[in-house]
Parts: C-alpha cells; structure tokens; sequence
C-alpha cells in the first residue's frame, strides 16, 4: 500500500512540475506578446507627435484604431465600451511618448 501511495504522489509531483513549466512559458509568451503591444502603441504615438505635434490624446487614439469620421465618444460606444476606459489604457502610453519626444529634442 505505502508504495502506491508514494508512487501517487511523485506521479502528482511530475504532474506538478509539467504544469508549472508550460504556465511558466505560457506567462513568459503572454508578456512577451503585451510587451510587444506596448511597444507597438508607443512607436505609432511617436510617430503621431512627430508629425503632429498638438494632437490630443483622444485623436491619438482615433488615428491610432484607425478610425476616421468619428469622435472617442462615437467610436467607444460603437465598440460598448467607455471613453473613459480607452483614456486610461491610452494614457501612460501617450505621455511615454511624448517623452520620448523630448528626450529626442534634448539630444539633438
């Protein structure tokens, strides 16, 4: 009895360590893929302020979901969601790149 018992567990204990290596390399993908994303957002808001250098942050966000004709208000209830929330998650990466911009200015 105590070796089915034993052989339980270290069958629970592999079980375990397989489960904890493909969690591990699924989260090291995951944030590999929003790290990307983040960077993604960041370039294009650069590459807006370059060239525009008044755009606010709600067309920031329209150019950037490359949405014309429509205004935040329009765009994020037609998706269900709020301008507010698009705001927020846009925010930090919006002033990222205005300080890329400045720091870019500094150097030149």
């Amino acid at each position: 009895m105590n070796d089915i018992f034993n052989y339980s567990i270290s069958e629970v204990l592999i079980d375990d360590s397989i489960y904890y290596l493909i969690e591990s390399e699924f989260e090291k993908l995951k944030r590999e893929t929003n790290d990307k994303a983040k960077e993604i957002i960041i370039t294009t808001f650069v590459n807006l302020l370059l060239k525009k250098p008044n755009i606010d942050l709600e067309n920031a966000i329209l150019r950037f979901e490359n949405i014309e004709n429509k205004n935040l208000d329009e765009f994020s209830k037609s998706k269900s969601r709020k301008k507010k929330g698009y705001i927020n998650i846009y925010k930090i990466y919006f002033e990222r790149a205005k300080n890329i911009i400045t720091n870019i200015e500094v150097y030149n």
